[in-house]
Parts: structure tokens; C-alpha cells; sequence
């Protein structure tokens, strides 16, 4: 694989950054492929849900906009990543 973790050898570097290394610690706890993919989606979608968020002032009818999902779809996901365990 070409540096910057990019099959395709685009090397944007996001794979050398928190990204990667999420992905490589859910990597070394050698889970199975759908609890290991939970995993990083759950950890992706809780930090996309925050930086959002923020960047609306906590407005979620503007952050739901802005993320082009309905406002009761942008509750759901808020909802599940506020149920799981840190």
C-alpha cells in the first residue's frame, strides 16, 4: 500500500491522522468484521454529530441541514450516540 494509507495512492495523509489511528486500535483488538466496522462508524458519526453541531451553535435544524438529513433522522443519530458507552 503507497504511504499515506491510500490503495489507490491518492495520499491524502487522513489515514496517518485520528482517523488511522481509531482505525488502528479497533484493528488490534482483532474483533470480527461487522463489530469491528460498528465500531468506526459509531466512533465516525459521534464525532461528525459533535463537530456539527458546534459549528451551528447546538442548532440541530441547521446542523441536520447542513449534514443533508431531515432534523428527525439528525435526532435518531444524536439519540444513539449519546446511548453508547464512551
Amino acid at each position: 500500500m503507497p504511504p499515506g494509507g491510500d490503495p489507490a495512492g491518492g495520499g491524502s495523509g487522513v489515514a496517518d491522522g485520528t482517523i488511522g489511528q481509531a482505525v488502528s486500535a479497533v484493528l488490534a483488538l482483532n474483533l470480527p468484521l461487522d463489530v469491528a466496522r460498528r465500531r468506526v462508524v459509531d466512533e465516525f458519526e459521534a464525532r461528525y454529530l459533535a463537530k456539527v453541531l458546534d459549528e451551528h451553535q447546538g442548532n440541530v435544524s441547521r446542523a441536520a441541514l447542513a449534514s443533508g438529513v431531515a432534523r428527525r433522522h439528525f435526532h435518531r443519530l444524536l439519540a444513539r450516540a449519546r446511548s453508547r458507552p464512551t
